[in-house]
C-alpha cells in the first residue's frame, strides 16, 4: 500500500511539475506577444505620423505659393489703383 501511495505521490508531483512548466511557457508567450503588439502599435503610429508630416509639408508649400501669388496680385492692384488715380480725373475734365 505504501508503495502504491508513493507512486501516486510521485505521479502527482510529476504532473504538477509538468503543468507548472506549461504555465510558465504560456506566461512567457503572453508577455512576448504583448511586447510584439506594443511594438507593432508604435510602428503603426510612427507611420501615421510620418504621413501626417508629409501632408503638412505639402500644405505649407501650397500656402507659401498662395502667399507669394497673393503678394503679386496685391502689387498689381496697387499699380492699377495708382494708374487709375492719375488718369481718372482727366477723363472727367475731357
Amino acid at each position: 500500500m505504501t508503495h502504491s501511495k508513493n507512486n501516486l505521490e510521485e505521479s502527482a508531483i510529476e504532473t504538477l511539475t509538468y503543468y507548472r512548466s506549461k504555465v510558465r511557457t504560456w506566461i512567457r508567450w503572453v508577455e512576448n506577444y504583448r511586447e510584439r503588439t506594443k511594438l507593432m502599435m508604435s510602428l503603426l503610429f510612427s507611420i501615421g505620423s510620418q504621413a501626417d508630416s508629409r501632408t503638412n509639408l505639402g500644405i505649407a508649400d501650397l500656402t507659401a505659393r498662395i502667399a507669394f501669388d497673393t503678394q503679386k496680385d496685391s502689387s498689381s492692384m496697387i499699380t492699377i489703383a495708382a494708374v487709375t488715380m492719375v488718369f481718372l480725373p482727366g477723363t472727367f475734365v475731357s
